[in-house]
């Protein structure tokens, strides 16, 4: 088999990389048809801009007919280059050429729909197993993630349909989990019921030598004994979390030699919790049955699609990869395209990759652009592993270097060294060596910035005291605009403003605590934030909706009178609530009913996102929505109400499911949408730092630098068999699922320990 023409580009962060698409495109269409041009990223709005701009440069150079043209081109994301790809090759695939596609935002409902059976009943055991493991236990730390073995479940079917695994494939990844898994654990050596009567007669005895005075530690201790004093009277086996909580258990020198001792007897027979035979068993079987939950939710989705004729997203790249391997039809698309560029190639999953290899062997030549540095943000189911073992076989087999764009467009020359020294050893390490990615210098000029590239901040004391000190350091950057000069986009310098501003964080509870500080301090800040249904603006809308709809509904009319009493602690709605006739009361108190009644005579006639609109729009509702202030805030919360109506619609279609009022209203309920980034361009952006991957700004504050990383040993990934082979990268693929089984306990329990010494953990840290 010939190699195909592939060329990599390296192309770090603001390295110019689009602008190297366009430079090449342009020079494309001088001696090939502009419509046989392919061109693909990962995102609308980039696929967008590399259209617009290979255009725009086209029309530029004087190319007219070349830029009108490539409007015929194929320039889109994966996902609609193989929606293209599979509607011309419909009949070939037995499919209809029109295909109903899931929207991105509709996959969740539909999957819960389709797939709540074989969920359910895998429920109970799953629950009791999930509890053993602390899975129900209370959140200790604002920012940690609750376990939830649902996630998982979607977490190993996405993996599964991203790496070509069916249900078979999930079978024999569960077998590898569990031999991979217990092979971290020491043998079982003592009988279960030995432990636990240790460890029960311990825990006694250590209660009956208490003290009556204690410190802080022993009355910590004395709760938790006597907690698992009650679990062994009642007969209840003791969680994973409370054994790793008994082996760490200690109290204070002047609680008593007495105590000291007893709690040694407890930690030493608790320490022997990674040797218990029902941990062993707990883990496998909650392995074994989490597999075979996704494996059987896994076929109930995929029927529920075929009945229904609906495709989503990754069933469009599996259907292209079919039509990219079968001869006939590869060979009728290969006389349609000739030149492929791939941009961000770093975010491809294995089934992405073998789209692109399949589709290189078409064509006369295709350009794989990407930064594998960034593929740790393991992007729609990326492996970083994998598009690096890509690049690296490209580059060995290729008569042409490997092409690497090293200058910095974006960012000063003290910050490029900075990275080029902190990050080239751990990048020199992950097999990213320094002459391929490092920064060999910046276009930026370093004429009338006052201030250096780089500054730390050091926060000291609480953690609320350290997001004020934070807010006041940002605060006074803003209010002292001209000592923090920025480029504007004519190349000049001007001050600071506050939308020059973003604030990264690493995790969404630590996006809240950022922006909560500075809003106290008046800072205006554009964030992403929880709770659209719960503001009170989307309240008395969907209040106003619920009784137009069902007149009966009264706890709709009862808020609907307390939204529009004047009085906030006015109880007239209440008294309405009790009166005789309490339809009449709370009418009377709704200044709108009567319009509502009107509109309930037309409902019948308007869709849920009509009913949304008309009720929108009544003067005496945006009236009322003003008097609360912020209006323009609360107008994009409306907007993106709007939108999610919308888009409740839109997945009813796909699914052929009728669309209704309760259904919206159940729909707002479960997704739990988000309210929309504040679109004001003078307020400070916080985001994560996933969120601001392909953007960009002036002045970037980078928080919890100090926090340390989580390796990723105790989620569903990615593995392969053997060496990593990119021209066949769906070859000998499994999914890894290491379960966590202690809950909040993350420190001194041994697990994560033998996990990273295993080959297997020391390549997913490596991931992370």
């Amino acid at each position: 088999m010939s190699t195909p023409n592939i060329n990599t580009v390296v192309a770090s962060a603001g390295a110019g990389k689009t602008t190297r698409i366009v430079r090449d495109i342009a020079g494309e269409v001088t001696h090939r048809e502009p419509e046989e041009i392919v061109a693909t990223t990962f995102t609308v709005k980039a696929a967008d801009e590399l259209i617009e701009r290979s255009r725009a440069h086209l029309f530029r150079n004087g190319q007219a007919e070349s830029a009108a043209r490539l409007l015929g081109a194929r320039f889109g994301t994966v996902n609609s280059i193989c929606g293209q790809i599979v509607g011309e090759h419909a009949i070939d695939l037995g499919r209809s050429p029109r295909a109903d596609v899931i929207p991105e935002e509709g996959i969740s409902r539909l999957f819960a729909i389709a797939a709540d059976a074989a969920v359910e009943r895998h429920a109970p055991a799953l629950n009791a197993l999930a509890d053993a493991m602390g899975f129900f236990e209370p959140k200790r730390a604002p920012d940690a993630e609750r376990s939830d073995w649902r996630t998982t479940v979607r977490r190993l079917i996405e993996l599964a349909r991203a790496n070509g695994l069916d249900a078979t494939g999930l079978g024999r990844s569960a077998d590898r989990s569990v031999e991979s898994f217990l092979a971290l654990l020491p043998p079982s050596l003592a009988r279960a019921e030995d432990l636990d009567r240790g460890l029960a007669d311990a825990v006694a005895a250590a209660l009956s030598v208490f003290p009556a005075v204690l410190g802080n530690d022993g009355k910590a201790a004395l709760s938790v004994l006597r907690r698992i004093r009650t679990a062994n009277q009642r007969g209840e086996p003791i969680s994973w979390p409370d054994w790793a909580r008994l082996s760490k258990i200690k109290c204070a020198k002047k609680d008593g030699q007495a105590l000291i001792d007893a709690l040694d007897v407890v930690c030493r027979a608790a320490s022997r919790h990674p040797e218990h035979p029902r941990l062993r068993a707990d883990c496998e079987a909650f392995i074994r049955t989490l597999f075979t939950c996704a494996a059987e939710a896994l076929n109930a989705y995929q029927a529920y699609k075929a009945e229904r004729g609906l495709l989503d997203f990754i069933d469009q790249e599996a259907l292209a990869l079919e039509v990219l391997r079968d001869p006939a039809m590869s060979a009728r698309l290969g006389e349609r395209i000739s030149r492929v560029f791939v941009d961000e190639f770093q975010d491809s999953s294995p089934l992405q990759i073998a789209i692109f290899t399949a589709m290189a062997s078409l064509v006369d030549a295709s350009t794989w652009v990407g930064d594998p540095k960034q593929a740790i943000y393991g992007f729609r189911n990326a492996d970083s592993a994998l598009t690096q073992a890509a690049f690296d076989g490209v580059a060995a087999t290729s008569s042409e270097p490997q092409e690497v764009l090293s200058i910095s467009y974006r960012s000063r020359e003290g910050i490029v060294g900075f990275v080029n020294q902190a990050f080239g050893p751990a990048f020199a390490a992950m097999g990213l060596p320094a002459a391929e990615h490092a920064f060999s210098g910046t276009a930026r000029q370093e004429t009338g910035f006052d201030h250096a590239p780089l500054a730390v901040w050091w926060l000291e004391g609480k953690v609320e005291l350290q997001y004020a000190a934070l807010a006041a350091g940002i605060r006074d950057a803003i209010a002292n605009g001209q000592d923090w000069k920025v480029e504007d986009k004519a190349g000049g310098l001007r001050p600071l403003r506050a939308g020059d501003v973003a604030v990264l964080c690493k995790s969404n509870a630590h996006l809240s605590e950022v922006a909560g500080a500075l809003s106290r301090l008046g800072v205006k800040v554009a964030v992403e934030r929880e709770g659209l249904a719960r503001t009170p603006h989307v309240e008395l809308v969907m209040a106003a909706f619920r009784w137009v709809a069902d007149p009966t509904d009264r706890l709709a009319l009862a808020e609907l009178a307390r939204f529009f009493s004047d009085d906030p602690h006015s109880d007239l709605w209440l008294q309405a609530v009790s009166a005789d006739d309490q339809d009449v009361a709370l009418q009377a108190a709704v200044p709108i009913s009567p319009a509502l009644n009107a509109l309930r005579e037309t409902v019948l006639s308007l869709t849920p996102a009509d009913l949304v609109d008309a009720l929108i729009v009544l003067p005496e509702v945006i009236r009322r929505i003003e008097t609360w202030g912020d209006f323009a805030a609360r107008l994009d919360d409306l907007e993106a109400l709007r939108g999610f109506a919308r888009a409740y619609e839109s997945s009813c279609a796909s699914s052929g499911a009728p669309a209704t009022p309760s259904g919206l209203v159940m729909a707002l309920v479960a997704d739990e949408p988000r309210r929309p980034k504040s679109l004001q361009t003078d307020a400070v952006k916080v985001m994560t730092y996933h969120g601001a991957k392909g953007l960009e700004w002036p002045l970037v504050v980078l928080t919890g630098l100090n926090r340390e990383p989580k390796p990723r040993l105790f989620e569903p990934v990615a593995e392969a068999e053997g060496a990593l082979d990119w021209r066949d990268p769906l070859a000998g693929r499994w999914i890894r699922y290491w379960p966590w089984p202690y809950a909040s306990q993350s420190k001194d329990v041994g697990l994560d320990e033998a996990a990273l010494i295993s080959p297997l953990g020391q390549a997913a840290a490596l991931r992370a």
